[in-house]
């Protein structure tokens, strides 16, 4: 049994707009569960990209509303909503006013990302070896 005070867990911001905040990974104790909390200003988002075979995704819409895109389809999610994405699905989303999103599951403990404009990078975030970029991912050794 693991007990996480996400008050004692760090906030990062990982790009323009948005803050992130940890409360289930590799890092914090977690073997197969990857989640968090993060905010958006309107505008912002997470850029196109995918996760590793096996991994599914869900997002919960705790306030507002943004515009995704997944495998081509586009699509808003509002507040009450949850979206889950399949593995390897292609999927982003832009913001269309202040978001905050819960969840952030995945069923991985390290929610490992690889985003269209950088495709020679893997993001593994809420892992614990790697590159550290910040106190929440880290980029894989090559």
């Amino acid at each position: 049994m693991l007990i996480v005070d996400h008050e004692e867990q760090p906030v990062v911001s990982w790009r323009p707009g948005n803050l992130t905040v940890r409360h289930c990974s590799q890092a914090l104790g977690s073997q197969h569960l990857t989640a968090g909390e993060q905010w958006f200003e309107p505008g912002t988002g997470a850029p196109m990209h995918s996760h590793p075979e096996g991994v599914e995704e869900v997002i919960v819409v705790l306030e507002g509303s943004a515009r995704f895109i997944v495998d081509g389809e586009e699509l808003v999610v509002s507040k009450g909503q949850s979206i889950i994405l399949a593995p390897l699905s292609h999927h982003g989303f832009v913001a269309l006013e202040h978001l905050h999103i819960g969840g952030g599951g995945l069923s991985s403990a390290v929610q490992t990302t690889v985003f269209d404009e950088e495709p020679e990078l893997i993001y593994d975030i809420g892992a614990t070896d790697g590159v550290k970029l910040d106190e929440h991912r880290r980029l894989r050794a090559s």
